[in-house]
């Protein structure tokens, strides 16, 4: 089930791309400052990641300025997303080991190598690559090297933005496309630069549960061939996409 959703969602957003050093994207929020960050958050200890106080602040600065409405509750809805940036952590370091540094190219036996915090099945299913388990979510790498990390439950929110995550790691990341499949239910996909690597595309499904019995799905996956589309072909194929999400 979980598979299924993910290779539908994300079948659209991976079909077609570009190199990434020619991909466009829209301006970005920048990285955290050098100041705001502590060593020792990642793999090994040595990932510097955003602290807390900083990522409220920063939080709360650009909602202020998106929406100067919010400035009643934005320190607040920050605070508490900060748990969901947490969360998160792992799924980020997870990507950012799997990014292609520039001119590598990563196959997809390697992937299983370079992303040593999840727990691989001794045999994956099909034709996967490989699958197994990082936390809650399952992981799998599919045959052209692509890595998705997917999360489901029923009735629940999401727990994890990994966007956020990315951020809080120094990556700039920017949207380049949104499409609205129903009420809180979105494929979005980012370009995201780091450090050490090549520009990447990130594929999101997010799908808030609309009942208490209805499912929620996060599924996230790295494009790993080099290749970031741009809104034009996110479109290309009749789907309904936009430069931004409407919420």
């Amino acid at each position: 089930m979980r598979r299924i959703a993910v290779l539908i969602a994300a079948a659209a957003l991976i079909a077609c791309g570009q190199p990434a050093t020619n991909a466009s994207a829209d301006s970005a929020p920048p990285p955290p400052r050098t100041d705001d960050m502590i060593e020792g958050g990642g793999e090994g200890g040595g990932q510097a990641i955003e602290t807390q106080a900083a990522f409220v602040a920063r939080c709360t600065r650009e909602l202020i300025a998106a929406n100067p409405e919010s400035q009643r509750w934005a320190g607040d809805q920050c605070a508490q997303q900060w748990q969901a940036v947490v969360a998160a952590g792992p799924w980020a370091e997870a990507f950012l080991a799997v990014a292609p540094a520039s001119g590598e190219r990563v196959a997809a036996a390697q992937v299983r190598t370079r992303v040593t915090q999840v727990r691989w099945n001794a045999r994956p299913d099909g034709t996967l690559v490989a699958q197994g388990r990082l936390g809650n979510a399952d992981a799998q790498v599919e045959t052209n090297g692509n890595f998705s990390l997917m999360w489901s439950a029923v009735g629940e929110m999401s727990p994890y933005d990994v966007i956020e995550a990315l951020r809080g790691r120094g990556a700039e990341v920017t949207m380049l496309g949104c499409s609205q499949l129903g009420a809180g239910e979105f494929n979005k996909a980012y370009r995201v630069t780091a450090t050490g690597r090549a520009p990447f595309q990130l594929s999101l499904y997010d799908r808030g549960a609309p009942t208490a019995n209805a499912s929620s799905f996060y599924n996230a996956t790295i494009v790993t061939s080099g290749q970031v589309q741009t809104l034009a072909q996110l479109r290309a194929d009749g789907s309904d996409w936009a430069a931004s999400c409407p919420y």
